[in-house]
Parts: structure tokens; C-alpha cells; sequence
């Protein structure tokens, strides 16, 4: 995660977070800077690991896809097969995605379903996680 700035002034807070990349947060509350500030604390973590899988994915897609659009035009949900995603670059892709992450995906998950986009595949992979 990037810079964070908490800002409280007469009852109001603005928290501002620069995520990663274009991405950024910012919540504004009346009378609520502590629950805030223990809410960004969750975020952090959790948005920063969600944020960490994404781009992983990203770049072992770029190494293992083959895909015929430019990456940094495909959306998180945009169909990677329509991208060029072949089923034997799917397999490539799989291994290793089993690598990094260190999971092992189930014959139940081996579809176009699981590997159509790049949030269907950060999905999978957080429920292989857990």
C-alpha cells in the first residue's frame, strides 16, 4: 500500500489511500476517526493481499498467457479467452499459478469458468487459500 493521510478537523475525517497503481481510497466520516482508523487497518491488510494476488496474477499471465490483446488494456474481468487465452496456455498459466501461490487446484476447478478472467482466477485461488 502506498501513502495514507488521516485528516480530522471540527468532527469531520477524510482518510485518503493511495492503493497501488491509479488505484486510491478515500473515505470521509462525521464524529468516526477512531473506527475509521481501525477499519483502514483491516483494509490495509486485507486489500493490500488482495491487491498483491491481483498483480502476481498479472504478471505471471504476461510470462504464461500468450495472450493476443496487451495486458494493460484487459480489465480485471475481461475475458481472457475473447484476450487469446488458449487451453494450452491455460495449462501453462495453471502450473504456474499452483507454483507461486502454493495450491493445487481440483479437477472440479478446471474449467473455462476458473481461468475466463483474471478476478475469476484471483477468486480460485483465494478459496484454495483458505
Amino acid at each position: 500500500m502506498g501513502d495514507m493521510h488521516v485528516v480530522d478537523g471540527g468532527g469531520f475525517s477524510v482518510i485518503s489511500a493511495h492503493l497501488v497503481g491509479d488505484v486510491y481510497l478515500e473515505v470521509c466520516a462525521v464524529n468516526m476517526l477512531p473506527y475509521l482508523v481501525v477499519y483502514i487497518s483491516y483494509f490495509d491488510w486485507a486489500w493490500g493481499s488482495f491487491i498483491l494476488i491481483i498483480q502476481t496474477v498479472r504478471d505471471i499471465l504476461a510470462q504464461h498467457g500468450r495472450l493476443a490483446v496487451p495486458l494493460n488494456e484487459l480489465l480485471d474481468d475481461s475475458d481472457l479467452y475473447h484476450a487469446g487465452l488458449t487451453s494450452l496456455a491455460t495449462v501453462s498459466l495453471m502450473l504456474a499459478l499452483e507454483e507461486e501461490f502454493d495450491v493445487e487446484f481440483p479437477d472440479s476447478m478446471l474449467s473455462r469458468k476458473t481461468f475466463g478472467s483474471i478476478e475469476s482466477i484471483v477468486d480460485a485461488i483465494e478459496s484454495l487459500q483458505d
